[in-house]
């Protein structure tokens, strides 16, 4: 796919033409471009290159590059962490950060910290009415609107992507201003736009301080400004970067294409459907008919054994679903039984065995037989012995000491029932 990449800066247009295929992006051409400030000499100058580089290289689309000064930027705190949630939730959200309504904007994200509370994301917020001009032109060009970027968080892309480094400073020299970044831990913590090089060396020297000790200039026209901080270029070309090659992945990726200007996509079902309802009408009728009728035969022969098989295997299979159903009520049926049973019998024995001034609060019994009773009696000696000369229990014993309250003792005895 053949794309041009743009980096408006100011009254200036930086084109790069690249064809994209796969993992390989090969750069076919590069134009410059300026526009008036006049709207009409603006928009008609631009449709030229449009209509030049579509002739020339053939282009189906363009990705554009945005300086900072277009976009509002700040971070916000949301309780959601899945993408498609933090999304709805900014359409709320953005309503006390932006000065007009949140669907005037074209906003995205960058997750910066999660934890089970949320997320803290970097949201980056362009005006619609700013990309409207650039979505006329290229409707009535032909062309698609495949991107819209922020050029300075593509320059700390390029960063991040080509040199091992997770705090640094990065000046990115626009064509009237300069785009400061603070980088730490491999997120921008701090971007501001200067408009002079002294407030812009002055910002640098004092971010140096927080953002590590390396400054990174990301120009193709050299560092000798900032000397004295000793910078390491960074040579870049936008319109390039802004395309963003296949090859490497953006660390940050955002992107700021309105609903209403994106290119719907082309639904290939229905020619996929199509396509293969003509194939299998074609092998269908250049199959031999000779061939056709033993085939069939051969099927529906064994389709009426298949079809007996499964009869006799389903009725076998429900046959010993019903067996084992009937093994399971059974057995149920049976603990059940004993169960009951045997607290019954506890029941019955104790209700004799037990003197009229004693009296339970506790009694539990398990498969087992063994059985745990509390309660309280005037004297414990009273109920231990009928206990010990019953056939029905054996192995009595104290499981606590016994307790004396208000004339009353309290027992607590475990014993083995004879099952």
């Amino acid at each position: 796919m053949k794309v041009a990449g743009l980096s408006i800066e100011g009254q200036r247009i930086r084109a790069s033409i690249v064809n994209k295929r796969l993992s390989t992006t090969r750069v076919l051409g590069t134009d410059d471009i300026t526009l008036s400030a006049e709207p009409v000499e603006r928009d008609t100058t631009f449709k030229e290159a449009l209509a030049k580089w579509k002739n020339t290289y053939g282009i189906e689309g363009i990705v554009v590059g945005l300086g900072l000064r277009h976009f509002s930027h700040q971070v916000v705190e949301l309780p959601v962490r899945k993408r498609e949630d933090i999304m709805r939730a900014l359409g709320f959200e953005m309503e006390k950060y932006l000065p007009l309504e949140p669907d005037q904007y074209s906003f995205d994200f960058h997750s910066i910290e999660t934890s089970q509370e949320g997320t803290k994301n970097l949201v980056f917020a362009v005006r619609k009415e700013k990309l409207r001009w650039i979505a006329d032109c290229l409707k009535e060009a032909g062309l698609k609107m495949l991107g819209v970027r922020c050029t300075a968080i593509e320059a700390v892309n390029e960063l991040l992507s080509t040199v091992n480094v997770s705090d640094a400073v990065l000046l990115y020299p626009y064509e009237d201003d300069y785009h400061i970044v603070g980088i730490k831990n491999s997120v921008p913590e701090f971007i501001k736009v200067v408009e002079s090089k002294e407030e812009a060396a002055g910002q640098i020297e004092k971010l140096l301080e927080s953002f590590g000790k390396t400054a990174y200039v990301a120009s193709d026209k050299g560092t000798a400004e900032f000397e004295r901080f000793n910078p390491r270029n960074l040579p870049v070309n936008m319109a390039n970067i802004v395309v963003s090659p296949a090859a490497r992945k953006r660390r940050i990726a955002m992107d700021f294409v309105p609903e209403d200007f994106a290119t719907p996509k082309k639904d290939y079902y229905p020619y996929a459907i199509g396509l293969l309802c003509a194939a299998c009408v074609t092998i269908f009728f250049c199959t031999a008919v000779l061939s056709y009728i033993k085939d069939y035969r051969a099927v529906k022969l064994i389709n009426r054994q298949v079809a007996d098989i499964k009869a006799s295997t389903k009725q076998i299979i429900e046959m010993e679903k019903q067996i084992a159903d009937a093994h399971e009520k059974l057995r149920f049926l049976r603990k059940s039984q004993n169960d009951k049973n045997l607290k019954i019998r506890i029941l019955t024995e104790f209700s004799v065995l037990l003197p009229k001034d004693a009296w339970l609060t506790t009694l539990s019994a398990d498969e087992k037989g063994k059985v745990d009773i509390e309660g309280f009696a005037k004297r414990t000696a009273d109920i231990i012995g009928p206990l010990e000369g019953s056939p029905l229990v054996k192995d009595v014993e104290f499981s606590s000491p016994v307790t004396v309250r208000e004339g009353v003792e309290r027992f607590s005895l475990s014993m083995q029932v004879e099952q």
